[in-house]
């Protein structure tokens, strides 16, 4: 007892002030025994009985530069039978700012740690480097919360993270591999009054290798270490388990409001699962639920959604705020694929898509989408001539190794309906399509030819084949004596199709 008293005496009085000049500063996970090494350049430290404890560093981690700050108490006050010391600690790494209090209890314990902090970093992508992924470069971002351990890892309490002007909050749990796993688990359960869409915008960032990388998938141990992976890759799959749920009261895109919104995933041993998302839209929802799983070196992808009533305006106004097209569409899809990447997921994919639209106004130029284009060379073969009014469009389409063939496919005007037959595929993106239009009421001496479409996605063109131009002569000949009848015996077309195409849409027979 005498000799830790004079222990305690002799360090109470002793002054300490002791420069660093190069050298390495290791922080080790005290969980996995990782360490994070930083190369010290310069470092100053003090101390004393009535003096601050105060340490500087400087040096460079991940090649960034690194200034980290850390005060304390003076060694009486240390000394004097305290259960717990202050310390603050202001870190920076590039430009990722760190600011932490705590209350470390005596001995210090690793594992039970208590402290609150406060990280600001402009873009997300600067955790690239100790993650080992490509993050969406979201930003600026900033992160608060109160942090603990125990013995199974790192709990995030009374979190907010702001993202722009969006305000989420929450809690957090990082919990390191322990013996026998190979992977950490991170979950953050998040919520906020609103979102805005646009503080999530990104260019020039996709979460897997484009598809015409020439990058070849490898085993995740044969890759550099410090090489960032894509996230939807199978290394970036298989780097952690995690669990992500967000709740927001209404989600926004520039000045319109969508609804209220959740948002569910999780990753588990390489599989991702979306279960589900969802927006209540005004006069609808979407609900988009689907997996991801490595195989190889392609991915297996399966695809659900159901979109009602959404107006798209909300997206062609974020194109063009002074565009006045507008209408609703209702979506529906069930897809799987074995694919290199989501961009070539078509190319194999199995299933049923589709839809239905209710235009109101049309500017086709707007949407770079071949689909878009060809609605808009069609049109006015069947409206400009007898000023109709576009009804609806629905087209319900079964999907076969990439192959696409219409179940249904409706385009319904206020004079006439307009039936097609369609093929497309989409590994060699072509198609074809043939349109063969009826009118409402039966007309004496009423040209209603079809029209064929055919080409590629980027290209095609129109054509009559012969045997509608003789189709048409005939009924153009005896429309005379068949009109008539079929005034007198056929059920008249509704005037308006929408019930129809509902029913497409929806792949009902």
């Amino acid at each position: 007892m005498g000799l830790h008293r004079t222990v305690l005496e002799l360090m109470e009085q002793a002054k300490v002030e002791a420069q660093l000049n190069g050298g390495k500063l290791r922080v080790t996970d005290t969980y996995t025994g990782k360490a994070f090494d930083v190369a010290l350049r310069q470092g100053k430290f003090i101390t004393g009985p009535d003096t601050a404890t105060h340490l500087t560093i400087s040096g460079k981690a991940a090649d960034k530069p690194v200034n980290i700050v850390i005060d304390s108490v003076s060694l009486k006050q240390a000394n004097d039978g305290r259960k717990s010391v202050p310390v603050t600690l202001t870190a920076n790494v590039g430009d990722i700012a760190l600011n932490a209090e705590s209350d470390v209890s005596l001995p210090i314990n690793p594992q039970k740690l208590n402290l609150t902090f406060k990280a600001t970093t402009p873009n997300l992508d600067r955790f690239n480097a100790f993650t080992g992924l490509e993050l969406p470069p979201y930003g600026p971002v900033t992160v608060a919360a109160s942090l603990s351990t125990d013995k199974v890892g790192y709990h995030l309490r009374n979190m907010l993270v702001q993202v722009g002007s969006s305000k989420l909050q929450g809690k957090g749990d990082f919990l390191p591999p322990m013996k026998g796993q190979d992977r950490p688990t991170v979950s953050l359960d998040l919520s906020a009054p609103f979102i805005q869409i646009d503080d999530f915008k990104v260019k020039n960032w996709q979460a897997w290798l484009p598809k015409d990388s020439k990058e070849k998938t490898v085993p995740a141990k044969a890759k550099t270490a410090d090489k960032p992976v894509p996230v939807l890759s199978p290394e970036g799959l298989n780097k952690l388990n995690a669990n992500f749920k967000l709740n927001v009261g209404e989600v926004r895109s520039g000045k319109d409001w969508l609804g209220a919104g959740k948002l569910d995933w999780t990753l588990h041993n390489g599989l991702l699962s979306l279960n589900p998302l969802h927006i209540k839209l005004p006069g609808g929802n979407i609900d988009i639920k689907g997996s991801v799983k490595a195989q190889k070196e392609l991915f297996d992808i399966h695809l659900e959604g159901l979109v009602k009533n959404f107006d798209y305006g909300i997206i062609t106004r974020r194109i063009d705020p002074k565009t006045d097209m507008h209408g609703k569409i209702s979506f529906k899809f069930d897809l799987n694929s074995l694919a290199n990447t989501p961009d070539s997921l078509m190319n194999n994919a199995n299933g049923f898509i589709g839809f239905a639209a209710w235009p109101k106004a049309f500017q086709a130029n707007l949407i770079d989408l071949w689909a878009v284009s060809l609605a808009d060379a069609v049109l006015p073969k069947f409206m400009n001539k007898d000023n109709s009014v576009l009804n609806c469009v629905a087209g319900g389409f079964n999907v076969k190794n990439g192959n696409m063939t219409q179940r249904d496919l409706l385009l319904d005007t206020s004079r006439i309906q307009v039936h097609g037959a369609f093929d497309a595929s989409y590994k060699n993106r072509d198609f074809s399509l043939y349109l063969s239009p009826k009118s409402k009421r039966a007309q004496i001496f009423s040209l209603q030819t079809p029209v064929e479409v055919n080409g590629s996605f980027e290209k095609f063109h129109f054509g009559v084949p012969l045997s509608a131009i003789l189709e048409t002569s005939v009924r153009f000949t005896t429309s005379p004596v068949v009109a008539p009848l079929q005034w007198l015996f056929e059920k008249p077309i509704a005037a308006n199709g929408s019930a129809e195409c509902q029913r497409i849409w929806q792949g009902k027979s």
